[in-house]
């Protein structure tokens, strides 16, 4: 899959097929078994060179972003419509992923507008600064992001992208937030704790 190597899941699906001579292999077999396994997957494709090479090609649907739910310890991945697509226990590679406690993703929970663009917006504000060690969203009124040394900056979906700046405003003034261990931005003022 990524950078031409095969995931666990892709190997162990294909190697159900392994006694099968290539020149007799049903690929709508082996499309049906990898869609049962990866639902992630949008479309598959085939190219077979005889004698005994099957190239096998994934195509991901756009992955929005990662979800972490602790409370049964898994990824789920979210499509840009707002639908969990795939649950996995394991955390895909440099993915940013905001943790939502309280809750169990399960395969096609879906997430209102708002919910999503709240994960989108805090997606983007990872990526963009990486002083962010992580996220986590608990309801629209409660936003976490965690700082280096301990610190953590609260926030809500009310003029979330506003307080992300006021918050790199306040993190670039580094004298004056150096004993402070709370930033609350939920409020018209920042609230330095």
């Amino acid at each position: 899959m990524d950078g031409g190597t095969c995931s666990e899941s892709v190997l162990a699906e294909l190697t159900r097929f392994h006694n099968v001579p290539l020149f007799f292999l049903q690929t709508d077999q082996v499309k049906k078994k990898l869609f049962g396994a990866l639902p992630y997957i949008e479309r598959i494709e085939f190219i077979k060179t005889l004698p005994q090479t099957l190239q096998v090609t994934l195509f991901s649907s756009n992955t929005s972003l990662v979800l972490f739910f602790p409370e049964n310890n898994t990824h789920a991945f979210l499509s840009p419509q707002g639908k969990i697509t795939h649950v996995t226990p394991t955390k895909p590679e440099k993915a940013l992923s905001i943790s939502i406690p309280g809750r169990i993703g399960r395969v096609g929970d879906v997430y209102t507008p708002e919910e999503l663009r709240d994960f989108t917006v805090l997606r983007n504000a990872m990526e963009e600064h990486t002083s962010l060690y992580g996220a986590e969203w608990k309801n629209t009124h409660e936003i976490t992001l965690f700082l280096p040394e301990g610190k953590k900056a609260l926030l809500s979906s009310k003029e979330l992208e506003k307080q992300i700046r006021t918050l790199q405003l306040l993190l670039n003034e580094a004298t004056m937030i150096e004993h402070i261990l709370v930033i609350d931005l939920r409020f018209a003022h920042p609230v330095l704790r």
